[in-house]
């Protein structure tokens, strides 16, 4: 297989990332759709190995609508929603008797994601791998980024490119917006909710400048923006929104139950599930909504708050992470950037509603272990199953609730 230097960019996790294999508490055979690129698919079907070929035949099928050279099969999973060329240590058949040729395009990239912008490369994981979601959340320093060597083969799968020469549309200013949007998240003189209300009100504007093409003043509004972070010019103004424990539970609990309705395939997200319920007493049928919101703002201010006081850096680096690995603001092909960032609130919401129910659930007990199985078994569920989230979006703003105020109770406790 040829493999070809490249130069990219890199959050400094990646350098001490490796798969774990049988000592990993999870597997990324099991609970998703694998697919198999067109290469790989007639490598598979030249097999004449007599162990392989019976196990080949059933449970490689072929896309046979709107397939690619990338998407041209998938594997069928077992009984147990697990792919079948994985033996009893949690390891890949075809790698272990066959050599790493025979992994498929997903299964030799997967957890790495590797992005484009003018034709600049970008790597990074998706944190639904639970050793690389350690490797990016557990450092308590702010997450660097390095221009390193990576070795990439024909097998590397491009995730998302990003064209930005015309100065015209809002992708022109991709690195003022991003490298801005990070500077904010890494800003520890602001807390995490007041960090995501700054970045509110910039995108609120941001929206408003493209709306009425203004795009011009767009550098000149950020240096100005710089300057009031600095100041604390809003830190008084954010400070003064009021917590609405009311409206944020009826609408995160809404979220929540939504997606588990959907049907979730991760075991590690429904124990989440579970331990948020059961924090939140959501099993007591005699509990009335006012009780419940009650428990939800207990569970808040006497575990919750301590905890994420001593681990702010845990949701920093997530939030990063999500920004830097999704080129938002251009997550989607959406042109209304207060839209992406209001979907970047949805995931900040749902996890913190989990991690409400799971500290209450767990009290003193409660560590960082939590939070990476949390963290990584929610991106299995939910990012990976992005219409969720569309569909989430599309209904508050539907409610007219997608407003910087209405978020601003999702994110503020």
């Amino acid at each position: 297989m040829s493999k070809k230097m490249h130069q990219a960019l890199v959050p400094q996790y990646m350098k001490n990332f490796q798969c774990i294999g049988s000592f990993c508490e999870d597997t990324c055979c099991q609970g998703w759709t694998v697919v198999i690129d067109k290469k790989t698919y007639k490598r598979y079907k030249n097999i004449r190995d007599k162990e392989f070929v019976p196990i080949i035949n059933d449970h490689i099928t072929r896309l046979r609508n709107e397939s690619s050279d990338i998407n041209y099969a998938k594997i069928k999973m077992d009984s147990n929603n697990a792919c079948p060329f994985l033996n009893t240590e949690k390891l890949c058949s075809f790698q272990l008797n066959l050599g790493e040729n025979y992994l498929s395009s997903v299964c030799s990239t997967y957890p790495r994601t590797l992005n484009r912008i003018n034709g600049s490369l970008e790597q990074s994981a998706t944190l639904s791998c639970p050793e690389a979601a350690r490797q990016a959340l557990l450092n308590p320093e702010v997450m660097q980024f390095d221009e390193i060597e990576l070795e990439l083969d024909s097998k590397t799968i491009v995730g998302k490119s990003l064209e930005i020469e015309n100065a015209n549309f809002p992708q022109y200013y991709f690195w003022n917006l991003r490298i801005f949007s990070i500077e904010i998240l890494q800003n520890r003189d602001y807390s995490i909710p007041e960090r995501l209300l700054l970045l509110g009100t910039f995108y609120e504007k941001v929206q408003t400048l493209i709306d009425q093409n203004e795009l011009v003043q767009l550098p000149q509004f950020i240096e100005s923006y710089k300057t009031i972070v600095k100041n604390g010019t809003l830190k008084e103004t954010i400070q003064a929104i009021p917590t609405s424990y009311d409206i944020q539970f009826k609408l995160v609990k809404y979220m929540m139950d939504m997606r588990v309705l959907l049907g979730v395939n991760s075991q590690a997200y429904l124990d989440c599930v579970q331990d948020t319920l059961d924090g939140l007493s959501f099993t007591e049928e005699d509990s009335t909504n006012e009780e419940h919101i009650q428990k939800y703002k207990h569970a808040s201010e006497s575990y919750y708050l301590p905890f994420i006081a001593k681990h702010e850096y845990l949701l920093e680096h997530y939030l990063v992470n999500y920004v830097y690995k999704n080129l938002f603001p251009f997550q989607t092909t959406s042109q209304n950037l207060f839209d992406e960032f209001s979907l970047f609130v949805l995931h900040f919401s749902m996890i913190k509603l989990h991690l409400i129910g799971m500290t209450n659930h767990y009290k003193e007990n409660f560590t960082v272990d939590h939070v990476v199985k949390l963290i990584y078994s929610f991106a299995r569920a939910i990012e990976h199953t992005p219409i969720y989230l569309y569909k989430i979006s599309k209904n508050l703003r539907e409610k007219e609730l997608s407003s910087l105020a209405h978020l601003a109770i999702l994110i503020k406790n």
